[in-house]
């Protein structure tokens, strides 16, 4: 750039050859001052006496180094800035991956728990059932047993004694009745509990997809970082 710039300013100064440097239009009087031609291709008198070739090649070359300090200082403040951004970047993705891991973990964690509740659960509903179907025989016995005609034999006990034992046979059949009806209740508030929970794990088990996917989105926008790197 500099080269250039000398080469101009040498061909302005460098007159033609058998060509005079200052021409007057008054003959024999000195005081006076020159007329310059432009077709002569030289610079007016003033500019080549207050600026010699060497003044102009330093002039030049100082506002030249001046220039490129500048573009110097400000390409190192943009790296600077540049770096320290790509350090915060850097750290920003760092404790992303930190939080994701942890989310992870929380959510296998989660499952394993939901697992266990699961497994739970079914073994809860398989002694309900059993225990309803144990339940069903014995009343279905005690209703047979109940109903069970009697033999044609003549009893020949006395009256008073076949009267208490109808009277303890009842009293024992209403005793089961109300047992069996105590157990019907339980296995009912069991089977509502049991859909309760249902109902909170199906929850659970959406707050923690919900979760999951906002996460990945975050991680998708952040990742523009890596890209960047």
């Amino acid at each position: 750039m500099s080269t250039s710039i000398k080469r101009r300013f040498s061909k302005t100064l460098t007159r033609p050859k058998n060509q005079p440097l200052i021409t007057s239009d008054i003959k024999g009087n000195p005081s006076k001052d020159p007329i310059v031609s432009p077709s002569q291709g030289v610079p007016p008198p003033e500019d080549l006496k207050c600026h010699t070739f060497e003044d102009i090649s330093s002039l030049t070359e100082s506002f030249l180094d001046f220039e490129s300090q500048d573009l110097m200082s400000t390409t190192k403040n943009l790296a600077h800035e540049l770096r320290s951004k790509l350090k915060e970047y850097k750290s920003s993705n760092q404790e992303h991956l930190k939080k994701k891991y942890k989310v992870h973990q929380k959510v296998k964690s989660c499952r394993n728990e939901f697992e266990v509740m699961k497994n739970s659960i079914g073994e809860v509903l398989f002694e309900a059932k059993k225990t309803k179907e144990e339940l069903r025989s014995m009343r279905e016995k005690i209703e047979g047993e109940s109903f069970k005609e009697c033999d044609a034999i003549p009893c020949y006990e006395p009256q008073s004694q076949v009267i208490e034992q109808i009277y303890s046979l009842k009293n024992s059949i209403d005793f089961m009745n109300h047992r069996l009806t105590l157990t019907e209740r339980e296995l009912e508030a069991k089977s509502y509990e049991n859909e309760k929970l249902k109902k909170s794990l199906y929850k659970i088990k959406e707050s923690i997809v919900e979760k999951t996917s906002l996460e990945t989105e975050e991680s998708h926008v952040n990742c523009q970082v890596c890209v960047i790197i």
